[in-house]
């Protein structure tokens, strides 16, 4: 952690602190479910047309998909990433592991889902 990032710390009251972590889990929680949403869509989407879909549209639907599991996932990492940093600070421990384990677990989603549209699409 930065020198000035542990003085902006220092500065702050409890109840800012507070208010800090409660704001970035919300935030967390709030990828986090639109994350599982657009998987869920893009695995129904996957299951009922996968096998009807063409070549072009496969690369497209499954790129797209791509890039907006990106952007979810890179916030996701940003917010829970400010929230671990928030908490070693606060509690003096290291809470890093949590935030591979959610990293890992939205990347291996993701992958897993473009695998199955892949799978449900050369059924055809």
């Amino acid at each position: 952690m930065s020198p000035s990032t542990l003085e902006f710390y220092r500065s702050m009251s409890p109840y800012e602190l507070l208010e800090l972590v409660n704001s970035s889990s919300s935030a967390g929680a709030e990828f986090i479910a639109i994350y599982i949403s657009v998987l869920s869509a893009y695995l129904l989407v996957a299951y009922y047309f996968g096998d009807k879909l063409s070549s072009i549209e496969l690369i497209l639907f499954s790129s797209m998909y791509s890039a907006f599991c990106l952007v979810i996932v890179s916030g996701t990492y940003q917010v829970i990433n400010s929230m671990v940093i928030i908490l070693n600070f606060v509690q003096s421990t290291d809470n890093s592991l949590t935030l591979l384990i959610m990293i890992f677990v939205m990347a291996l989603s993701w992958m897993l889902s473009l695998v199955f549209m892949v799978k449900r699409w050369r059924l055809r």
